[in-house]
């Protein structure tokens, strides 16, 4: 059966997520849930570029009076923060794009970055996804292939859904096998 093309952004797996509050960065675009985040060098949180050092992973969004919302709105000048998944050890599951080609078991261990995508306002979920044709022993591609996500319906081939971990991570760094 064929993946479904659905990309989600990265959602934590394993452990309980641990989460740091953040203010994000006045002017920044739209964040999602699910989106990479970079801490910028005045300590807000900004979002993150598909390459280079993350922070982690937004998980949610409190607005200016401190209310829940399911997305950063962008260019917005009230005082939102970011909830985000910043533990260096964190697991994250992700849908990779298959452009140039499908991720193979044997890109386990290797290291690639991401891809934007649209996010959706409506669910306050991010689209970015894994890009599947980066794979490389580089270490300064932002994610590191841990193995296929075993759930139902998900196999190796477009659009699978992959395990990953920060490997350019803001609090550590490793290097590619």
């Amino acid at each position: 059966m064929a993946n479904v093309d659905g990309a989600f952004g990265f959602q934590p797996v394993g452990k309980d997520a641990k989460v740091t509050k953040y203010t994000v960065k006045a002017g920044t675009t739209k964040i999602h849930m699910g989106t990479p985040v970079l801490m910028d060098a005045t300590g807000t949180a900004d979002i993150g570029g598909v390459t280079g050092q993350l922070l982690g992973i937004a998980m949610g969004f409190f607005d200016g009076d401190g209310v829940p919302c399911s997305y950063y709105p962008g260019d917005s000048s009230d005082d939102y923060t970011v909830m985000v998944a910043d533990d260096p050890t964190q697991e994250f599951i992700v849908q990779e794009d298959s452009n140039g080609g499908a991720l193979a078991l044997t890109d386990i261990g290797l290291n690639t970055d991401c891809v934007a995508g649209t996010g959706n306002d409506s669910t306050g979920r991010s689209a970015y996804e894994l890009d599947s044709s980066k794979a490389a022993t580089t270490n300064s591609l932002q994610f590191r292939i841990l193995r296929l996500h075993d759930v139902p319906d998900n196999e190796v081939g477009d659009n699978a859904i992959w395990v990953v971990r920060i490997n350019v991570h803001f609090h550590a760094q490793t290097t590619g096998v």
